[in-house]
């Protein structure tokens, strides 16, 4: 449902992003916290969804008039088009 509101903020400014199962799995690891349930998940967008999707854009390591798809490999989050 989080991931959600931020593809609606984007899609706003006309940025199109998709992420896979592999992606939103590996979120939703590092999200969970037992004492917190799944409060952190906000804060794990914003780190690792839109503070990452802001430098690749700025760095033109992917192109914002295509569609950005989010993925994880090797444990980490990978952004292309």
């Amino acid at each position: 449902m989080q991931f959600e509101q931020v593809i609606k903020r984007l899609s706003a400014t006309n940025l199109k992003i998709e992420i896979t199962e592999k992606a939103i799995d590996w979120l939703t690891t590092i999200g969970y916290e037992p004492h917190f349930g799944a409060r952190p998940v906000k804060r794990i967008l914003q780190k690792y969804i839109l503070n990452e999707l802001s430098k690749r854009i700025l760095s033109d390591e992917v192109d914002k008039t295509k569609t950005i798809v989010i993925d994880e490999q090797d444990g980490e989050l990978v952004f292309r088009n």
